[in-house]
Parts: C-alpha cells; structure tokens; sequence
C-alpha cells in the first residue's frame, strides 16, 4: 500500500458580513464569529455520501460584526474552500471564546449542515439551535497527545500492495507536515483524523500489534 495524507477540505477564506433588516439577533452587540468547512470522506454501497465521521477543515480567522436596534440579521459570504461540501458557522460575544456555542445545522440526528455555497451566501436571523457537535473549537481541554485542536482534520488513505505499521502511518503524516495531528510513542499512537482503504484495489496490509490506539474525528 502507498500512504497518502491530505487535508480532506480547506478551511473558507474570504468572509464578509453584511447587516441584514430585521432578525431576532440581540441589538448593539458585537458577535464575533468563525466558520469551517465539512468533507464528504465515506460513501456507502447504496451510493449515499455522508459526512457523519465528524471531520472538519481547520477553523478559519476570526472575524466580528455588530447589529443595530433594526439590524439583527447577518449574511455571510465567503470564497467556497477545496475539498468541502457543506460549512458551519459559529457565533459568540466573546472574542476567542466558542465552548458551548450551537451550530448553524438543519439536523440534530444527521448533523448535515445545510450551508453550502459562499457565493450565494447564508443569512442568520436567530440564534443558533442546533447541537453542539464536531468542532473542537467549542471544546475547552486539550486533546490526549497535545495534538492540535483547531486544526482540522487529517485523511490518511492507504492503498496498493505494501504492508506497513503504525509507525510508518506515523511517520507519513510527520513526512507530509503535519506533525501537530498525530502522537506516537512507541505505543500509544493518537491522529487527529481518519484512516482509509481502498479495498476494491488494495492488497496490502497494515499490521498493528500491541499499541493503543486513538482516533479524533472532529470534538464533540
């Protein structure tokens, strides 16, 4: 097997906010916001794409906007990231500080957001009620290992003939630069992220024999 590691989606560039008339936002507050990006990374045999593995890109910059006593809606417009098929935006009065805010989602059991284009945009007009889920921006204890937090999540996808270890998965993601999503110790190995196969053309193997293993989807 060849191990190839990438980012599954960028995170959005490129945001801007309009105030919009009307909303139930509160007035003469400053929200401050971030946003990231989803990825399909599982399609099942029926055909169905999903993106209930939790991943998500890297957190984008932060950004802020004030509503008036008449403006108490928002529209978001951003530059459409790489690799992503939906997008979540969280908001909260305090700069830095999202643990425990709610996700712009249409579906508590899927957690599918149903934002999906920076061209046409998203308008908020109320708080968020949907879950608090995926994104490790919203948590406030680090993650086993020291690995990052903010920064997405790593795809490290395995296919050909070779047999590796966990070590040389380790190894790969280290080699690709991103070392921050990934700890290993010799026994204990932990990856911001996901591992996958193609097993409709791979003949390979990864072998793990004794070793503790942790994976971090998203932070829920």
């Amino acid at each position: 097997m060849a191990i190839t590691v990438t980012i599954p989606s960028e995170a959005p560039t490129g945001i801007s906010t309009t105030l919009v008339t009307g909303g139930t936002l509160t007035s003469g507050v400053t929200y401050y916001y971030v946003m990231f990006s989803t990825p399909n990374l599982y399609t099942s045999p029926s055909g169905a794409s999903t993106t209930r593995f939790g991943a998500h890109s890297p957190i984008s910059e932060e950004g802020n906007f004030t509503t008036t006593e008449t403006e108490r809606s928002v529209k978001f417009n951003w530059t459409n990231a790489t690799g992503a098929t939906n997008y979540e935006i969280l908001l909260s009065t305090t700069s830095g500080s999202y643990a425990g805010t709610q996700t712009y989602s249409n579906s508590v059991e899927t957690m599918d957001s149903n934002i999906t284009d920076g061209v046409a945009g998203h308008t908020i007009t109320a708080p968020a009620t949907g879950p608090y889920v995926r994104h490790s921006v919203q948590l406030y204890n680090e993650f086993v290992g020291g690995v990052t937090k903010d920064g997405g999540t790593v795809k490290v996808y395995l296919d050909g003939t070779l047999t590796y270890d966990i070590e040389d998965v380790y190894d790969a993601v280290v080699a690709a630069g991103y070392s921050a999503y990934t700890f290993y110790d010799g026994y204990n190995f932990v990856l911001k992220g996901v591992i996958m196969v193609d097993s409709s053309s791979s003949t390979g193997s990864l072998v793990v024999e004794q070793k503790s293993l942790v994976f971090i989807k998203g932070g829920v």
